[in-house]
């Protein structure tokens, strides 16, 4: 009887947590939520660093929310909320914070909420408190268990996804597949794996890279910020905004040098000629065009059809293979074929084995035929062209997008339309849904915009730019992707500057602050050039120190800039096969000096 009982006064608790925890679908549906579709306006940090990182704050206790803002006003632009089995915030040891209808109303949209979940239990939680209870718009969940970012983004499309990874392998394509796969733009490393070189890798595939603080040291900071990344993940918010503020004006990461449509300057455009000198040159991305014919070959050429650029005339998806191939492109000198989708495949894969470079393909569907997409994974299947290539489209073809989603869901995408600083909260929900990161057109860059991007786990890719001069100045605004129509103009500019780690180190080998220290520079073109730096801090490690630097490159159009480079470190020697940060990353100096050669200082096998 007394079992009875206790079964009795328990169903309404377990009704209840039903209610609360239950994603609601169909007819099943209760009342409608409440909707919160304002954007959040986060602090902006006050610092000189071109493209300074968004500031994660990651909640750990209760009295952590009475931390912000702080005595000068500042708060963190993004928090990560643990929620628990129950549907409530808890701290990093799993003591109750509070109800998540509560929190998320306490952060007054000054601060974006990030919502963690580790159980599948606590992913449907959210999801039943955001079709249930609040549907917020600018909101994201995150996970260091890919599964369950992306069952929360398939019920909840309109949100923004992030997948937190602890260990970084040798191969860094496994995360941006599986990353993308779940529907994640942002993508959370160590501090210990976030070189310059892993960053660049995962930012040139449209993935946001934001980094995890060892702690709230002015030097873990630093190496947070110098790697290049577009977040910084720390307990200590109000240190992290410290380290910002003592950057002095420099950067922390190049441009991407995408060649849109090749050469077009030099060489007819879409032309394998055109695309070997583009990547002899030193791009990092090529942006090329592709239409399906009548008999269903994919050929890479800019209009639908090849009136403009070849001594021929006709509709693409009119014409067959073998008619399109009787023509050449005439503008430049030397006349080629139009070249296939397979053919630009092949020689991209020769070229990058060649140069040991890591060109990715932005390859624009400029068709509206339903089964292109089929086609292409027919290719890509068949080439085994995955790890080097992101896909771009406009709205108009838009249901491209889903079934890129649904085919080839691994390849990141992105959306050319004009989605601005006005329309940007207008067209949030769209962009998470349909999975796609930015690549505007010029004319909607501001530095405010730019600002609220990164707060929000974007990159910003901007086309195209014409003259050379055009491709400099948006690098000096701190742009990341640039596609442009001069990419060969900036071969000479230096990518990457970093420092041999120095073993069996005694303090009095360790440069002063403001004193000269050996560096290396790579340009685009893969030139490595012993330089000259200045360092700018010095620490004691358990391992040994860490100096960080800075390099004065002088610029092709007469201008210089100042490059930060990730901690020098000099290893006591009994510590001479350990070491911490750096450009070590990923395990030691013989395999950052690997990581480094090359144009792109990326390649890597699979």
């Amino acid at each position: 009887m007394k079992q009875k009982i206790l079964r009795w006064m328990l169903l309404p608790l377990l009704a209840a947590l039903l209610l609360v925890c239950m994603p609601v679908t169909g007819a099943s549906a209760a009342a409608a939520p409440e909707t919160d579709s304002d954007l959040v306006s986060p602090y902006v940090a006050d610092t000189k660093l071109i493209g300074a990182p968004t500031v994660v704050f990651d909640l750990q206790k209760s009295s952590d929310m009475t931390r912000f803002p702080d005595d000068r006003g500042r708060s963190p632009s993004n928090i990560i909320l643990r929620l628990n089995d129950r549907g409530e915030v808890v701290g990093a040891g799993g003591q109750a914070i509070g109800d998540l209808y509560d929190v998320y109303g306490s952060l007054s949209h000054r601060v974006i909420p990030i919502v963690s979940v580790s159980s599948e239990a606590a992913a449907d939680c959210f999801i039943g408190f955001m079709q249930s209870r609040l549907n917020v718009l600018d909101i994201a969940v995150h996970s260091a268990d890919a599964s369950l970012v992306k069952r929360v983004r398939e019920a909840l499309p309109s949100i923004r996804g992030i997948v937190e990874y602890t260990e970084v392998g040798e191969s860094l394509y496994p995360i941006v597949k599986e990353s993308t796969e779940a529907g994640a733009m942002v993508v959370i490393l160590p501090q210990k794996a976030a070189d310059a070189a892993t960053v660049s890798y995962l930012q040139a595939r449209f993935k946001t890279v934001w980094v995890r603080a060892e702690s709230g040291g002015y030097g873990d900071l630093c190496e947070c910020i110098y790697g290049g990344g577009y977040g910084i993940v720390t307990n200590d918010f109000t240190a992290a905004y410290e380290a910002l503020e003592k950057q002095e004006k420099g950067y922390t990461r190049n441009i991407f040098n995408v060649a849109h449509r090749a050469v077009p300057n030099l060489f007819n455009e879409n032309s394998l000629g055109g695309i070997r000198a583009a990547m002899e040159s030193g791009v990092t991305h090529l942006e090329l065009d592709g239409h399906l014919t009548k008999d269903k070959h994919i050929v890479v050429i800019h209009d639908d059809t090849i009136d403009s650029m070849t001594n021929g005339s006709g509709t693409i998806e009119r014409m067959t293979l073998e008619e399109i191939r009787s023509f050449e492109l005439d503008i430049k000198q030397p006349h080629e074929k139009v070249p296939t989708f397979e053919e630009v495949l092949d020689l991209i894969k020769q070229l990058n084995a060649e140069l040991k470079t890591d060109v990715v393909l932005v390859f624009e569907i400029k068709d509206n035929q339903k089964d292109f997409v089929e086609n292409m994974k027919r290719i890509l299947d068949e080439k085994q062209f995955y790890e080097n290539i992101v896909i771009i489209t406009f709205e108009n073809t838009e249901h491209q997008l889903q079934a890129l989603a649904e085919q080839v869901p691994q390849i990141p995408t992105a959306n050319l339309d004009s989605i601005s600083a006005t329309n940007f909260a207008r067209n949030l929900a769209k962009i998470n849904t349909n999975r796609t990161g930015m690549d505007m057109s010029t004319g909607n860059y501001s530095a405010a915009y730019e600002r609220t991007m990164i707060d929000h786990g974007f990159v910003g890719w901007f086309w195209t730019y014409s003259a050379a001069k055009d491709v400099f100045a948006a690098a000096e605004k701190g742009i990341v992707g640039v596609t442009n129509n001069s990419a060969e103009c900036y071969g000479k500019q230096i990518r990457y500057v970093y420092g041999d780690d120095v073993k069996d180190a005694a303090e009095e080998d360790i440069p002063a602050v403001g004193a000269k220290i050996a560096l290396k520079a790579v340009d685009y073109a893969g030139k490595i050039s012993e330089v000259e730096g200045k360092v700018q801090y010095t620490e004691e490690t358990a391992e040994g120190w860490r100096c960080f630097a800075t390099f004065t490159e002088e610029l092709s159009d007469g201008g210089s800039r100042l490059v930060y480079a990730r901690a020098v470190n000099y290893l006591r020697p009994e510590a001479k096969s350990g070491g911490c940060g750096g450009v070590i990353g990923l395990g030691g100096g013989a395999l950052s000096a690997v990581l480094l050669l090359g144009v792109a200082l990326l390649f890597r096998k699979k």
